[in-house]
């Protein structure tokens, strides 16, 4: 729950978000007014790192919110990791008891989850369909975008 806390919470993170928006918007602007490219390229980068950070901390409060609501419900949870070049991408297939599953890219927050099935907690905010944060044995798994609902046979 503290690492939880601590990122979700942390003045970094927001002070973050909104660096990303104004190098974004500075090198954006300079590179159509001055006609350089590869600013606007720059800025076209920033921009995307923004959208992408706004994201993380978004999920990161809503897992906080979630970890002290009493909607919580059983499920299960399939763990699979993908080798980006030197980074290691963690993805969730989570199935709650009405039979929905889930699909999402996670943050681990405690030890990382081994490959494979496990028993999880599901931890659900109101309004909102899918679980903005699942509990392993091995920790807590932060969703980094909004889940997708499985189709069941596609």
């Amino acid at each position: 729950y503290q690492r939880l806390r601590a990122a979700a919470g942390g003045a970094l993170m927001p002070g973050l978000r909104w660096g990303f928006l104004a190098v974004a918007l500075a090198f954006g602007v300079y590179g159509l007014m001055g006609g350089q490219h590869w600013s606007t390229m720059v800025g076209v980068i920033f921009a995307v790192i923004t959208v992408g950070s706004w994201q993380s901390v978004t999920h990161l409060r809503h897992a906080l919110q979630a970890f002290d609501s009493p909607l919580i419900q059983p499920g299960q949870v399939r763990i699979a990791t993908r080798q980006w070049s030197d980074a290691v991408h963690y993805e969730a297939q989570v199935r709650a008891g009405d039979g929905q599953t889930w699909a999402f890219e996670f943050m681990p927050l405690g030890k990382a989850p081994a490959e494979g099935g496990h028993a999880g907690r599901l931890h659900y905010l109101p309004g909102m369909d899918w679980p903005a944060l699942v509990s392993v044995e091995a920790g807590l798994l932060v969703p980094r975008y909004t889940p997708k609902m499985m189709v069941p046979g596609v």
